[in-house]
């Protein structure tokens, strides 16, 4: 699903740095919703809040969220 929205971001804006990060940043912010949802559902809103706060720093999540440093060494390439 994920290769798929990338193509469709690419299509509509063209490759580029800004479309390539474009894509992640929905799937981190419904993550980050979804973890909220799923925590509330069986603790506080206190702990919900501690586990977005602990996901969202948390390097993993940070490192998987960017998947664009392939498209940073595209940009630096000459124009055909």
């Amino acid at each position: 699903m994920f290769p798929l929205i990338q193509m469709a971001s690419f299509r509509l804006l063209g490759v580029s740095l800004f479309s390539a990060r474009l894509t992640p940043a929905p799937f981190s912010v419904a993550m980050s919703g979804l973890v909220v949802l799923l925590v509330r559902r069986f603790a506080d809103p206190i702990t919900a809040l501690l586990a977005v706060v602990l996901l969202a720093t948390n390097f993993i999540n940070y490192y998987l969220g960017k998947p664009v440093y392939f498209y940073q060494l595209i940009e630096k390439l000459p124009e055909p």
